[in-house]
């Protein structure tokens, strides 16, 4: 077994105008962040990593694997598509009409509050027999959330992710 070297580290980082990293008020996209995911390997000159995307990071590493795939060594994508799978319901490009209703009647804080304990993350069972997991979730999230602007940004780069037509299409 090849040994690399930085073997045992593991990067994990906030997307631009998430958590700690700078907040830029301009537009983003998933391609945008995936080219400083790069930045963060090139850095330190890891040539090569395995890596994991979650939800947006998911959309992130799809773009880190097709533009840069000498620096992945191994790919998981959880929770996180390609882009609109169904043919027959094109993705809504922007702010999704009921996130925008739910933010205007909820307030941001009240939106991702119900957003976090609705089955949109976790079952029903889920939600009623573990709340402080829940809690915890949202708190958290709460404590290092993005202003609303930059959120929205980030929903509408979710929403234009435009992969799917890159899939190879399955044989029949």
């Amino acid at each position: 077994m090849e040994i690399l070297p930085y073997s045992n580290i593991v990067i994990t980082f906030d997307h631009s105008g998430t958590g700690g990293s700078d907040k830029p008020d301009v537009d983003y996209s998933t391609r945008m962040l995936a080219a400083d995911a790069v930045g963060l390997l090139q850095a330190p000159d890891i040539p090569q990593a395995h890596v994991l995307g979650h939800s947006m990071g998911g959309r992130v590493v799809q773009w880190l694997a097709l533009d840069h795939p000498e620096r992945v060594r191994s790919l998981v994508v959880a929770a996180g598509s390609p882009g609109k799978i169904d043919p027959r319901n094109p993705v809504m490009r922007g702010i999704p009409l009921n996130d925008a209703v739910e933010l205007a009647e909820k307030g941001y804080e009240g939106f991702i509050r119900s957003l976090f304990a609705s089955p949109f993350f976790f079952t029903p069972e889920f939600c009623r027999d573990h709340p402080e997991v829940i809690q915890r979730l949202i708190d958290t999230f709460w404590t290092n959330r993005p202003p609303l602007k930059l959120y929205l940004r980030h929903t509408v780069a979710r929403q234009q992710h435009p992969l799917i037509n890159r899939l190879p299409t399955p044989a029949r």
